[in-house]
């Protein structure tokens, strides 16, 4: 095995430039290489900078001798040439003045070494050209390293500030900025702002075309906001298709409105993805310092802000209050008591009667589904059903509701056959695919016959999601089960609907119907209603008829039925037996009201 030393000088057939104005020394130097290095190592020389930039600008050489004193050029400004023209060669100083301060000076501009020519030796010479090879290879490889290891660290400052998908700033980020927002909004006395936003038809939009797609939707959602976002703004995307905006130094509190309109009107714009023509939109909500005090209280309550501007959509943009925190907390409380509350058999029914205007007599019970809770007391339908319809907790009170119907309607049948009961579905409940299959195999299971029931369902429900609602009640009637349609007056639904929509009772919603008597509008609304109806065979029930003046006008429009608490509130179902066995006109009874 060679020794370092023996290395250092075997042959070699590298080939090397000198840059020497002095032919003598040019050949001196020239042959101790030779002898040093074997005859197969070449030496190429020149005699000026000019000559030396021409050669090297498509350089082959191992290494570069360079002597100070040129024609046309001198001292550490031929080191800077040559670097500039070629960094990557490896450059050894030739001097006949022994200058330590040029020396110094070479060292830093980035030479590998200087030799003084009266100190020169074959070896010594070959040593330091070996050297200097070597040193900048050396140097090349840690400089490719930093380099390297430059991009991964911005690489890693990438994927630890900014999301992957769309460029701007990523959930981690976006919290540090909002805690030096923080910090320097409390200092100086400034407002300012968290927006909140999603993309309201995103998933359909995700699921129909694909994650594809609805990446690039994301990307130029992204692109959209940045464009109307004022200097300093910082967007930031949290995940999937929910986004924050920091909005810095405000004027004052309300005028982050402004921001999120541009935001808004941006988003409401149809995108052209794939030539395909996308209309999404979005629901933002604000909140603002100093009235959120933290990130986590500007990030929630902005959130709780964004939820209500989505699913109240008269207004697309909404400012957190105080009254959106409660809301939002009892939100949480009732869900969080919902999830034992059936275990805990929490859950009662009770039965209010519906009246025929002409007999009196009752021919039909809308079974009410109550609840008391041990924490919250008496929770209002409207508000847990809501909540439920996105629990699995749904069906099973939907099958408690049918057992106490079919429990009720068994005790009854011999006195009334023709009775019927009304069972309400939750907003979501009726456009499930399989949820007709279901509610027609419970009414089996119980053998509660089919055409005693009538499964009531909202107008707005069915309004927004009418294609899919038709289809099924057609399921549901072609099973023998019949559809009301409820609160029908509350919606910005035209009379049509009544033709587009197999049903066969429709109930007059209490706003239209309370003090009818005295609005004669709500009064035309009604006749026209229930003339419609009576053409094409609908039966109309007007809720809500709480006193005599009311049902006199009812009964003058030929309003078949009525449902009221006056005339019935709801009862237990012992109690509500009693009402089937009575039979006293209507207009009969004392109004407690008067």
């Amino acid at each position: 095995m060679m020794t370092k030393e023996e290395q250092l000088f075997e042959e070699t057939d590298d080939t090397f430039l000198m840059v020497e104005d002095d032919p003598a020394d040019a050949e001196l130097f020239s042959s101790m290489l030779s002898r040093a290095m074997g005859d197969s190592c070449k030496v190429d020389c020149v005699g000026s900078m000019h000559q030396a930039l021409d050669v090297l600008s498509d350089s082959h050489y191992s290494a570069l001798i360079l002597d100070m004193r040129l024609p046309d050029g001198d001292g550490v400004e031929n080191i800077e040439r040559i670097l500039d023209c070629n960094p990557h060669i490896p450059i050894v100083v030739l001097t006949g003045v022994d200058e330590p301060k040029l020396a110094c000076d070479s060292f830093q501009l980035g030479v590998q070494d200087y030799l003084p020519k009266a100190d020169v030796t074959p070896k010594s010479f070959a040593r330091a050209i070996r050297h200097a090879m070597e040193r900048k290879d050396i140097e090349l490889n840690l400089k490719s390293e930093l380099e390297r290891s430059s991009n991964k660290n911005k690489q890693l400052e990438q994927a630890t500030k900014y999301d992957f998908l769309t460029g701007v700033a990523n959930r981690n980020f976006f919290y540090e900025e909002v805690e030096r927002e923080l910090a320097s909004a409390q200092r100086h006395h400034q407002y300012f702002a968290v927006l909140y936003f999603d993309l309201d038809g995103f998933k359909p939009v995700n699921d129909h075309y694909g994650h594809a797609l609805g990446d690039k939707l994301l990307q130029q959602v992204t692109m959209r906001t940045q464009a109307v976002l004022r200097k300093g703004d910082l967007l930031a995307r949290l995940g999937g298709d929910e986004f924050v905006i920091l909005c810095r130094q405000l004027v004052e509190p309300p005028s982050a409105y402004s921001v999120a309109k541009k935001v808004y009107s941006a988003l409401s714009a149809p995108f052209i993805i794939d030539d395909r023509h996308i209309k999404i939109g979005c629901s933002i909500g604000i909140a603002t310092f100093p009235e959120s005090q933290s990130l986590s209280e500007l990030m929630r309550h902005s959130d709780i802000a964004m939820y209500e501007a989505k699913h109240k959509r008269e207004h697309y943009i909404h400012f957190y209050t105080q009254r959106l925190d409660k809301e939002h907390t009892r939100k949480f409380d009732v869900e969080r008591c919902l999830a034992k509350a059936n275990v805990e058999q929490e859950f009662y029914v009770e039965f209010q009667p519906i009246f025929d205007v002409k007999t009196g007599r009752v021919v039909e019970a809308e079974a009410l589904l109550r609840w008391c809770s041990p924490e919250l007391g008496m929770v209002s339908p409207v508000e847990f059903i809501a909540i439920a319809e996105s629990m699995p907790i749904i069906y099973p009170l939907t099958d408690l509701v049918i057992e106490k119907v079919a429990t009720l309607y068994h005790k009854l049948k011999s006195d009334n056959d023709l009775l019927r009961f009304a069972i309400n579905s939750g907003n979501r409940q009726l456009t499930h695919h399989d949820f007709v299959d279901y509610f027609v195999g419970q009414l089996d299971a119980h053998r509660l016959p089919r055409q005693c029931v009538f499964l009531e369902a909202a107008e707005h429900q069915m309004v927004e999601n009418l294609c899919t609602t038709r289809s099924q009640i057609l399921s549901l009637q072609k099973l023998g089960v019949s559809v009301s349609l409820d609160d029908y007056g509350t919606a910005l639904s035209s009379i049509s609907l009544l033709t587009l929509l197999p049903i066969e009772q429709v109930k007059l919603d209490r706003s239209l119907v309370k003090n009818i008597h005295n609005n004669q509008k709500n009064q035309a609304v009604a006749a026209g209603i229930i003339e419609i109806a009576k053409r094409l065979d609908i039966t109309v029930v007007a809720e809500g008829v709480d006193n005599q003046s009311d049902l006199r006008t009812l009964a003058e429009m030929n309003c078949a039925m009525i449902q009221g608490f006056f005339y019935g509130a709801p009862v237990s179902a012992e109690e509500i037996i009693d009402n089937f066995v009575q039979c006293e006109p209507l207009l009969e009874r004392q109004d407690v009201t008067q």
